[in-house]
């Protein structure tokens, strides 16, 4: 290569010459204004998810709420149904309390049948009633506690996607700390400050960095 070659290449190179310092805080700008603006994607889709998980908690509340209703009542008329049984069966009138035993649901006899086995009259350790018994369950009340497990599992899922959304916030406004300390560096005229701020800068991306390969993705 000829003495007129090299300097050309020189001077070439010389064009592009921006210092370490600028070419660091360019880097630490792009990257750090691309991961921040991920941080903000995820964000808003971990609320999104948070917003699912809401709905459909309250959905499922709702319906608790509905069957613990048509439960209520459902036992409220057994109960009414087996007082009349017990008030003819104590006064021994075997027609009356054979027709109101006829017209129980099949899982309030099982639990009659059953209690009626331990002798309640004469055992003290038979159980108070029917409704006691292993065998005597309300559909609709085991539909309501069903429906209010979905509602509280939801509702820990949204609780754990708005944490998740709230650490991406966090990360960003770390990766915009970045951003900010980076844009100033090379402003300083003094070099013992330009390289304080791109060392601050440095620190603050990996911190950041760091703190975001901890996070799920939604």
């Amino acid at each position: 290569m000829s003495e007129a070659d090299r300097k050309t290449w020189a001077q070439r190179l010389k064009t592009f010459d921006i210092g370490l310092g600028e070419l660091i805080s360019t880097i630490l700008i792009g990257a750090a204004t691309l991961l921040s603006a991920w941080c903000g994607y995820q964000s808003t889709q971990w609320a999104a998810i948070n917003d699912d998980h809401d709905t459909k908690g309250l959905a499922a509340l709702q319906r608790s709420v509905e069957y613990s209703i048509i439960g209520n009542q459902k036992f409220g008329l057994e109960a009414s149904l087996f007082a009349q049984f017990l008030d003819a069966y104590h006064s021994g009138d075997k027609q009356l309390a054979e027709f109101v035993y006829n017209r129980f649901p099949d899982n309030l006899k099982r639990a009659t049948d059953l209690w009626l086995q331990s002798k309640p009259l004469k055992n003290p350790h038979a159980p108070r009633s029917p409704f006691v018994t292993s065998v005597y369950e309300v559909p609709a009340r085991k539909e309501a506690d069903k429906a209010m497990k979905e509602s509280t599992q939801h509702s820990a899922l949204g609780d754990e996607a708005t944490d998740n959304a709230n650490s991406f916030v966090f990360v960003s406004v770390l990766f915009t700390t970045v951003l900010f300390l980076a844009s100033i560096a090379t402003k300083m005229t003094s070099k013992i400050l330009e390289e304080a701020l791109l060392g601050f800068s440095l620190v603050f991306f990996v911190l950041s960095l760091g703190s975001l390969m901890t996070l799920p993705l939604a």
